[in-house]
């Protein structure tokens, strides 16, 4: 049975995720195939394997995209004949100790607007560079992972 481990992300394979780390094996080619728990439930769509230096070989790590995250682009392709995402016109970076102790926060969540585009959404709404986005529409944001998440299902906020 694979060993799923929840909320992994990697900007090398993609900005919008929230990964299934799992050890069931796949197999390069796989992308895209089933991944299914003891009872056959599918749980995820396999995406990226962990492989050695030669690029070749299962090293026993996969990473599959969570089935509920899948069923909203699913449901997005099939309504509207796109995937639409949701844009802040905003770059972000990491809330990092160092950055907490500059900006006088106390703790290291949310994630920090480093800069602001002149005619975007966040400045419309009176965001400016330099703040600290620690929730949207009240759910916490605890870093720039959950920050992207929040706001690529908040597809009616677009370009």
């Amino acid at each position: 049975m694979p060993n799923p481990d929840r909320r992994r992300s990697s900007p090398v394979i993609e900005d919008y995720e929230d990964f299934i780390q799992t050890d069931a094996a796949i197999n390069p080619g796989n992308s895209g195939g089933a991944l299914v728990d003891f009872h056959g439930d599918l749980i995820g769509i396999n995406t990226a394997i962990l492989s050695g230096q030669g690029g070749g070989g299962n090293q026993g790590i996969g990473f599959a995209i969570p089935v509920n995250m899948s069923r909203q682009v699913m449901d997005q392709i099939l309504k509207k004949g796109k995937v639409t995402r949701g844009y802040l016109g905003a770059w972000i970076q990491p809330v990092t100790p160092e950055i907490a102790k500059a900006f006088n926060i106390k703790e290291t969540a949310g994630a920090l607007l480093s800069d602001i585009e002149p005619s975007g959404p966040a400045a419309k709404a009176g965001l400016q560079r330099g703040d600290v986005v620690t929730a949207i529409n009240g759910q916490r944001v605890d870093d720039t992972n959950a920050f992207r998440l929040k706001l690529w299902a908040r597809s009616e906020v677009q370009k």
